[in-house]
C-alpha cells in the first residue's frame, strides 16, 4: 500500500474515539438471550395449544376418552337438544375417539360432500365416520358405544379402534366359511344385550356376463341371506338362506328371542314383513307390507307386543318435489305376535325417517322431516306422545339428512341434554399441519420484530449514554 495513503489512514484512526462499551453490556446480552428464548417458548406453546385445544374445549384427549355424565343432577349422559353441522377439517372418531355416543347424525355438508357419520359424545365432542362411497349407514349399538358397519365392522367409539367380524360357526350345517360366502354384511339391527348383530348378506352380482360358449356365469337376482353375527367372537350363523331378494330393515324383539325383517322380493318386488325366530330362523308369521315399511331398528315396542310400521298415501316411487310435498304419511301398529292391527293409525304431518325407540314403552321415537320441509334436507328428532302429538326432542341445523339415538337413552327418556357445538380446534392432522404451515411465517416475523425491538432500545440507550 503506498505511504502516503498509510500514513493518512493511521492519522485518521489516531482521531477517532475509542470504541465506548457501556457498563451493562453483560446484562443487554442475557436480556437479548432472554427474548430469544421467550420467542421460541412462545412459538412452542401455540403449537402446543393447537394440539391440545381440542381437549381444552371439548374435554376429550387424543386417544380413549373418559366417559363423563351431562352435568345434570343424577350425572347421568343425556341426548343434546340441537345439534350442528361439523367442520370440514373435523377430526374423525378414529383419531380422537369421542366416547360412547349420545347421538349419531349423517350430513353431506363435510369436505367430501358425500353422506357422513358424525358422532357427538357425551362430553360434547364431535367426530367423523366417513363412509365409502355407495355404502349404507350403518347401526349405533343400544349402549352407544359401537358403530356397526358394512364388512360388517366395528368401530369402537370408546378407543377408536376398528375391527372386522364375520368368522364361521363351526356348528350347524347352513353355515359357511366367509371366504365361501365371498361378500360383505350388511348391518341391520342389534340385539337388546349388544351382543349380536342381524346382517343381509347381498349375493347379486354386479352384472350378467357370460362365458366363452355364451353360458352365463352369474346373476343379478341370486336371492339374499339373513346372518346373525356374535359380536363379541365373529362368528356368524345363517337365519335364512335364499329366501327374499334383499333385507332392508330389521328390528329386534326387547327379549331378544325374535327379530322382525322387511325384504323386497326379486322378482315380483313383493314387500313382506316377517318375525323370525332367532334360535331357528323359523318363521313365526309374516304379511304383505305392499306400500308400508318397517319402522326402523326401534320398531318393537319395548313390553313386546306391537310393532311400529310407516305408511304413506300418494307418491311412493321416483317422486320429483311436488309428489314429495304430497305425500301423506301415517305411523301404524301391529300386533308383534299374529301381525294383526292393534291400534288405530297416527298422522304424521311431515315425512318421517326411522323409528328409533319409544320413550317411556308407549311413544314411538323418530326421526323426522318437518312438515313445511317435505322437500329439504333437514331432519329433527320427535316423540309421538299420548296424544297423537309430535313433541321436538332435538332440533338440528341444516343439512342433516339422518339420525340414530342409543336405544338405551331413548328408552331411559333421556333428553334436553347439554348442546355444545362443534370445536374448530378439534381437527384432522392436515389440518393442524396446515395451520402450522401457516403460522410459522408468523412467528418468524414475531421473532424478527422482536430482535430489531431490543436492536432499536439498544440503539436508544448507547445515544443517551454520558459521553
Amino acid at each position: 500500500m503506498d505511504e502516503r495513503i498509510r500514513g493518512a489512514l493511521t492519522a485518521q484512526a489516531d482521531e477517532m474515539a475509542p470504541v465506548r462499551l457501556p457498563d451493562d453490556l453483560w446484562r443487554r446480552g442475557r436480556r437479548r438471550r432472554r427474548v430469544r428464548l421467550a420467542a421460541v417458548a412462545g412459538a412452542a406453546v401455540l403449537l402446543a395449544g393447537a394440539v391440545l385445544a381440542p381437549s381444552l374445549l371439548t374435554g376429550s384427549s387424543p386417544g380413549p376418552s373418559r366417559v363423563v355424565g351431562d352435568g345434570s343432577a343424577a350425572g347421568e349422559p343425556a341426548v343434546p337438544g340441537r345439534v350442528e353441522v361439523p367442520w370440514l377439517w373435523q377430526a374423525t372418531a378414529r383419531q380422537w375417539a369421542p366416547g360412547p355416543a349420545t347421538i349419531m347424525f349423517f350430513t353431506g355438508a363435510t369436505r367430501y360432500f358425500e353422506d357422513t357419520g358424525v358422532v357427538v359424545g357425551r362430553d360434547g365432542a364431535y367426530r367423523l365416520v366417513y363412509l365409502d362411497i355407495g355404502e349404507t349407514r350403518g347401526v349405533l349399538s343400544p349402549d352407544g358405544r359401537y358403530y356397526a358397519r358394512f364388512g360388517p365392522a366395528l368401530l369402537d367409539l370408546a378407543t377408536g379402534d376398528e375391527r372386522q367380524l364375520g368368522r364361521a360357526s363351526g356348528s350347524g350345517s347352513g353355515s359357511r366359511s366367509s371366504s365361501a360366502s365371498g361378500r360383505g354384511l350388511t348391518p341391520l339391527a342389534w340385539s337388546p344385550d349388544g351382543r349380536w348383530l342381524v346382517c343381509g348378506r347381498n349375493n347379486d352380482d354386479e352384472g350378467i356376463s357370460y362365458g366363452p360358449d355364451g353360458q352365463q356365469l352369474n346373476d343379478p337376482e341370486h336371492p339374499d341371506d339373513l346372518v346373525a353375527v356374535d359380536t363379541t367372537t365373529g362368528e356368524f350363523r345363517d337365519l335364512v338362506k335364499g329366501g327374499q331378494q334383499a333385507y332392508g330393515t330389521a328390528a329386534y324383539s326387547p327379549d331378544g328371542a325374535s327379530v322382525a325383517v322387511a325384504s323386497q322380493h326379486a322378482v315380483d318386488g313383493e314387500r313382506r314383513l316377517a318375525v323370525l325366530d332367532v334360535a331357528t330362523g323359523r318363521e313365526r308369521w309374516s304379511l304383505d307390507l305392499g306400500h308400508r315399511q318397517l319402522g326402523g331398528t326401534g320398531a318393537w315396542s319395548p313390553d313386546g307386543r306391537r310393532l311400529a310400521i310407516l305408511a304413506v298415501d300418494g307418491c311412493t316411487d321416483f317422486c320429483d318435489e311436488s309428489g314429495l310435498a304430497a305425500q301423506r304419511w301415517r305411523i301404524e301398529f301391529v300386533d308383534a305376535g299374529t301381525g294383526a292391527s292393534a291400534g288405530a293409525p297416527i298422522a304424521l304431518p311431515g315425512r318421517p325417517g326411522e323409528v328409533l325407540g319409544w320413550r317411556a314403552g308407549v311413544e314411538p321415537v323418530l326421526s323426522y322431516t318437518p312438515g313445511a320441509e317435505l322437500t329439504s334436507r333437514h331432519t329433527v328428532l320427535v316423540a309421538v306422545n299420548r296424544n297423537g302429538e309430535l313433541e321436538l326432542l332435538v332440533d338440528a341445523a341444516d343439512e342433516v339428512t339422518g339420525m340414530a339415538v342409543p336405544r338405551q337413552l331413548v328408552e331411559a327418556g333421556r333428553f334436553g341434554g347439554p348442546s355444545p357445538g362443534p370445536s374448530p380446534f378439534a381437527a384432522q392432522w392436515w389440518a393442524l399441519l396446515s395451520a402450522g404451515l401457516v403460522l410459522a411465517p408468523v412467528l418468524g416475523w414475531f421473532v424478527r420484530w422482536c430482535r430489531r425491538f431490543v436492536g432499536r432500545r439498544r440503539a436508544h440507550r448507547r445515544t443517551e449514554a454520558p459521553g
